[in-house]
């Protein structure tokens, strides 16, 4: 670690000080950094003033630590050149001030060699300008109107008189294409200030009290504006001397064994600030600002006090390996080999410490509503920065421990740095990548990969796995696997279960509570499983039963597996979750007819589970008959066979899909807990349990004998795949939408089947069912077309799929409007025809008066 302070002038002479062409440009000088340019100037001025009237009482003012790499010896003089890493504005200022001090000062000849040892690397604009500035012929006329003006004008005028970026913009020697380098503009800015700044500000002032406020400090012409030859003279003496008031620490990136070409990664995100590095700046100040109270804090203290005490911040802001330098280097390596397309890391760099901040503010009981911190954070997005507020999410602080274990997560993680693999989910970036998206211009643009809320809950566990310890591939593949079983589950619909961010947060919290490091050791202890959130409950529960099968009867070894398939238990159960749509859950595997963990029928369940559900040549998915691709429904009429009532209305009324062979609605009802027995009997290789048909009335146990004795499932898998049984207009119903099948319309589709003179207009028989397919049924009776539509009400109407008859247009009520006879409730066939027989005689009559349409009959 470097110990001896250095003046810029001192460092100066030791090596050339090359500013790399990837480097952005001065910025110190930019439009609108007034305030900064008055600062920093302020700070220097004072360090200068303090050392004459102090004489040297005072400790030197320290600018930090600059960060750089020591490459080729120059060609003219053998000298290293030092190209920057980390200090260009600063140095680029200080350079500003020693020139201007000297040339003020008559000390620009004998300090021109040295000056011309900063300049730009191949930046030839900005290289050509610094050689110019440090050649004292070329200011001969302007320190001669300097000299008159003090001569012949008093203090309050010198303002007034041309300043030194002027008369350097209007010499010959200053080309015009100069006037176009940001760099070189910037520091003539630094120099003399914005005329248009001060002009803009005097238009804004809104009154005469406003003109006390002093513009005329953010350059150093103007914070040296009162200053004599003769204090200029013991300017240079102090800033060249063995006791310069201004100084920096520099750090050689080799004594880290860090790579020279760092400087290039670190300035690949372009020339102008990103909002990373201003995000940067604020958090670097946040932390030196935290170890100034702390260092106040220690002088405050009693030895006695001091015995006990312990000082954080002064490790974080470390200049060998706190969060400053770490940023700017093996952070920085960490991006740097999953960068962008165009060499840009610093939106994937903000993204990463965005979501790592939104994990610390999960992990607190603050509330997330309508804060700010939580606002910013979940946005996910590196692109933007502005206020660094938000980033203090606990009280308007960031607890040192963040930074801590910041720094202990990064180091650990370097050693894995790649994309994480997760049972049943994609590839986990923690480290966020850049991803190739068209937008709306159909151009190919680089953005950072998205993440997910389940991405999130992968991210925190991650981030605590190498919090807790260092990286060990067998016990983080253990971690991952749990977490990733925990978070896979879906519902009948195919949707994640954890879909909130209150979901969300309870998982994290649960996960808080592990040890990912000894996760197997974890799960068996008795009070694991407190305390758990209902969303992973089952889940969780079933890791803690998977576990104590993988380890043996000890707790301290794998269980060997009883065949030579797998070599242990853990292999065999990581080789199922895996399998086909099974999401990490294989409850159904290894629980008994009554839902109890049994593992005796395990190695017949997954065989007969293979044959089943393989998603290749399955039984769920055999083609049918016809050479229609549709899903086999045997298995189901298997597991419908051996169904209870309390499954039906637990597992199947009101769910979707039930009826379709899609992996969700299978994983739903394989893992049902109302299921465990007719799954039971699947898996062990069961066939249809045959029985007759129910004699009661029950509606549960009449439809399950429909689907396992019957045809539906066959005609349901055919016609309307995506089906669930659910109430429709006062009916339960197989029903997708508009059109379904009614399964208490026994009455209506008995008197439409089997009823003399009654005749179906179109086919719509389900098979051995005796059930109708559609919610409207259109018949025929005595010639004439009618509709019995699924409210009970039958219609007379013009046509098979045609408009009813209208009886009168100008009454408002269906039996007024319509030639209609409401049905519901009526149980007698009779009484239907003879209703039938009024309506047909009703509009016959009418027709003879010349009161209603022709109506054609068939």
């Amino acid at each position: 670690m470097a110990t001896t302070p250095k003046s810029f002038y001192q460092f100066l002479n030791e090596q050339i000080i090359e500013i790399p062409i990837l480097q952005r440009n001065y910025a110190q000088g930019r439009k609108g950094k007034d305030a900064l340019r008055r600062t920093f100037l302020t700070s220097l001025k004072k360090a200068l003033d303090d050392a004459i009237f102090l004489e040297n009482k005072m400790q030197p003012l320290q600018l930090d630590f600059v960060y750089g790499s020591t490459g080729q010896e120059a060609s003219n003089n053998g000298s290293q050149i030092l190209q920057l890493l980390d200090g260009q504005q600063r140095l680029t200022t200080l350079w500003l001030l020693h020139w201007y001090i000297a040339l003020r000062a008559g000390k620009l000849e004998e300090a021109a060699e040295t000056l011309k040892r900063f300049s730009y690397e191949t930046r030839i604009s900005s290289r050509s300008f610094c050689q110019k500035m440090c050649a004292p012929q070329n200011f001969e006329t302007f320190l001669m109107s300097i000299e008159t003006n003090e001569a012949t004008h008093h203090n309050e005028d010198k303002v007034k008189s041309q300043t030194i970026a002027d008369f350097i913009s209007a010499k010959t020697w200053f080309y015009t294409k100069w006037q176009q380098d940001p760099t070189i503009q910037s520091m003539l800015r630094m120099l003399s200030g914005d005329k248009e700044e001060i002009v803009g500000r005097d238009k804004r002032r809104k009154n005469k009290n406003d003109l006390q406020i002093d513009f005329y400090d953010d350059a150093i012409e103007k914070i040296f504006a009162s200053t004599s030859k003769t204090d200029f003279v013991k300017y240079w003496e102090l800033l060249t001397s063995d006791n310069s008031p201004i100084v920096f620490y520099y750090l050689p990136l080799k004594k880290f064994g860090l790579s020279d070409d760092l400087y290039v990664k670190m300035n690949a995100r372009g020339k102008a600030l990103t909002p990373f590095e201003n995000f940067k700046a604020d958090l670097i100040g946040y932390i030196r600002n935290q170890r100034e109270k702390e260092e106040k804090r220690k002088k405050e203290m009693s030895p006695q006090e001091l015995l006990t005490a312990t000082f954080s911040w002064e490790n974080i802001v470390n200049p060998r390996n706190g969060v400053p330098i770490l940023l700017d280097t093996s952070w920085t390596d960490l991006f740097w080999k999953f960068r962008s397309k165009n060499n840009e890391i610093d939106e994937a760099f903000l993204t990463f410490l965005n979501r790592y901040f939104w994990n610390e503010l999960i992990l607190t009981d603050i509330p997330l509503e309508n804060n700010q911190s939580y606002i910013l954070l979940n946005k996910d997005c590196g692109k933007f920065f502005e206020d660094f507020a938000p980033y203090r999410y606990d009280n308007g602080e960031i607890p040192v421990k963040f930074f801590e274990e910041l720094m202990t997560v990064m180091d650990r993680f370097s050693e894995l740095n790649s994309a994480v693999d997760v049972p049943n989910q994609k590839r986990f970036n923690y480290r966020p990548v850049y991803v190739s998206k068209r937008n709306k211009d159909n151009k190919e643009i680089q953005v950072v990969e998205e993440i997910t809320l389940l991405g999130r809950i992968l991210f925190f566990a991650i981030s605590k796995y190498f919090k807790d310890g260092k990286y060990d591939k067998i016990s983080f593949n253990r971690w991952i696997r749990v977490v990733g079983n925990l978070i896979s589950g879906v519902d009948e619909k195919g949707n994640d279960q954890i879909r909130s961010i209150e979901q969300a947060r309870n998982v994290i919290i649960k996960l808080n509570t592990l040890n990912s490091h000894t996760i197997y050791e974890d799960l068996v202890k008795p009070e694991t499983f407190e305390n758990t959130p209902k969303v992973i409950e089952a889940r969780f529960k079933e890791e803690i039963e998977k576990v104590q099968q993988i380890l043996d009867e000890n707790l301290n070894g794998l269980r060997l597996f009883p065949n030579n398939e797998f070599n242990t238990w853990e292999d065999a159960i990581r080789y199922y979750e895996t399998f086909s749509f099974f999401k990490g859950s294989i409850r159904f595997l290894y629980r008994n007819e009554d839902g109890n963990p049994s593992w005796n029928d395990f190695l017949k369940k997954s065989k007969v589970a293979e044959m089943y559900f393989s998603k290749e040549n399955g039984v769920y998915v055999n083609i049918s008959s016809d050479n229609e691709k549709k899903g086999n429904p045997e298995l189901l009429r298997i597991l419908y066979s051996r169904t209870d009532a309390n499954g039906f209305w637990q597992a199947i009324w009101w769910n979707y899909h039930v009826f379709s062979n899609k992996e969700n609605s299978w994983l739903h009802l394989l893992k049902h807990p109302l299921m465990a027995k007719a799954v039971h009997h699947l898996l062990i290789g069961d066939e249809i349990l045959s029985y007759s048909k129910p004699t009661s009335n029950e509606f549960a146990l009449e439809t399950l004998y429909l689907l396992s004795q019957t045809h539906l499932l066959n005609y349901v898998a055919k016609k309307i795949p995506d089906s669930w049984i659910r109430e429709y207009h006062n009916h339960r119903a197989i029903f997708p939408s508009a059109t379904g099948i009614f399964l208490n319309a026994k009455f209506r589709d008995d008197f439409l089947q089997n009823t003399d003179g009654v005749k179906l207009a179109l086919e719509c028989t389900v098979e051995d069912t005796g059930l109708l397919f559609g919610s409207n049924i259109d018949f025929l009776y005595n010639e004439y077309n009618f509709r019995w539509c699924d409210d009970d009400k039958i219609y007379l109407t013009t046509g098979v799929n045609s408009n009813c008859v209208l009886r009168n247009s100008i009454r408002q009520n269906d039996k007024g409007k319509y030639y209609m006879y409401n049905a519901k409730d009526v149980m007698d066939k009779q009484i239907i025809i003879d209703n039938l027989d009024c309506l047909i005689s009703e509009y016959e009559s009418l027709e003879q008066c010349g009161t209603s349409l022709s109506l054609k009959k068939y």
